[in-house]
């Protein structure tokens, strides 16, 4: 993990660990075992972003609209086991916090999710 600085955000603790989780798990999921994931912390504008990175096959650019949906599996993601709800799941909790979760375009292979909360006061 790269963090440049201690940063402070108002959180339900449980369920914080839970959408940080739940992205590193997709992650090193979908990742080579010998391919590190990456999770990178920085401060923008008031929020904290966490960006999870793997080193995996990526998402097609056809199912990157649907892949926050509830019980959503992409094809390629058939191989591996899953229910389809981690994202949606980290999503809804990034929002009860004030912030969200998106994918983040890379230049290299692979998916990046951004988790984004707002800075504590």
């Amino acid at each position: 993990m790269h963090a440049a600085a201690e940063v402070w955000v108002r959180a339900d603790r449980a369920l914080f660990d839970m959408a940080l989780r739940n992205l590193v798990y997709i992650a090193l999921k979908y990742s080579a075992a010998d391919r590190p994931v990456i999770v990178a912390l920085k401060t923008v504008a008031g929020s904290v972003h966490i960006d999870v990175t793997d080193q995996g096959e990526g998402i097609a650019p056809h199912d990157a609209p649907r892949i926050f949906e509830r019980y959503f599996r992409a094809e390629s993601a058939s191989r591996v086991p899953g229910t389809g709800l981690g994202l949606h799941l980290s999503r809804d909790i990034a929002r009860l916090h004030g912030g969200d979760v998106a994918l983040v375009p890379t230049s290299e292979a692979g998916s990046a999710f951004r988790l984004r909360l707002p800075l504590s006061s």
